[in-house]
């Protein structure tokens, strides 16, 4: 919670900024700290490029929809960007992939996509001059939210999402189900399906076809599946 807790903090920060500069210069001004995240390398790692530099260049390529190439053409392109974001020297395409795949664990996808996504709606939704802030639609999807009125007027799906890893993180651990050990699905994607069915006040069938939808279909137990 508190990671969550810091990545709306930092949303806030980068939103208010935002209200009278560019996103560079919105950056630019900020001092926000990072402790909330964790970096997955240890301190005897030979990255050489700052962690913190790295959550923040992340958070402003979810927030502009810049691709790993995009943005790196652009601190190319703009190096005092790079700068500004903690670089010493403009990493390539490949150094952001392998930070996202290997230094960034769960927690910190959740603060950056958090953090950006927060930034991206209140623009939209505030009506503020930011023109490098990709569309609201990219990070909404519109027929997802209106297929169950039920479930926008109980829960969010970013609440939906939070409250379920929440779930599976801290609870689920300590339940045993006495299912056999070689079933199809573990104990925790049972909990998780019946978390998230809870949440949206639906049936088994279709609280399991939304389910996969969000999850993909090979990651959840199907409709005629039962606990």
């Amino acid at each position: 919670m508190r990671s969550l807790c810091e990545a709306y903090k930092f949303g806030i920060a980068i939103r208010n900024e935002l209200g009278g500069s560019d996103l560079v210069t919105a950056f630019e001004s900020l001092d926000h700290s990072i402790d909330a995240i964790e970096d997955e390398y240890p301190a005897w790692h030979p990255a050489p490029l700052s962690f913190r530099a790295m959550v923040f260049s992340s958070v402003f390529m979810e927030i502009t929809g810049d691709s790993y190439a995009e943005f790196t053409r652009r601190l190319t392109r703009q190096p005092e960007v790079a700068s500004i974001l903690g670089f010493s020297r403009v990493p390539d395409e490949s150094a952001f992939s392998r930070a996202w795949r290997n230094r960034f664990n769960d927690t910190t996808h959740e603060y950056v996509h958090a953090t950006a996504n927060f930034v991206v709606k209140e623009v939209h939704d505030r009506n503020i001059l930011a023109p490098e802030v990709r569309p609201k639609a990219e990070i909404v999807d519109d027929t997802e939210e209106s297929a169950d009125s039920v479930e926008d007027e109980s829960f969010s799906q970013e609440k939906i999402g939070q409250m379920t890893r929440l779930a599976r993180d801290h609870a689920f651990g300590h339940f045993d189900s006495g299912r056999a050990s070689n079933a199809s699905y573990e104990d925790t994607q049972f909990f998780e399906l019946q978390t998230f069915m809870g949440m949206v006040r639906c049936g088994t069938a279709q609280g399991a076809t939304r389910f996969q939808y969000r999850r993909g279909k090979e990651y959840g137990p199907h409709g005629d599946t039962h606990l």
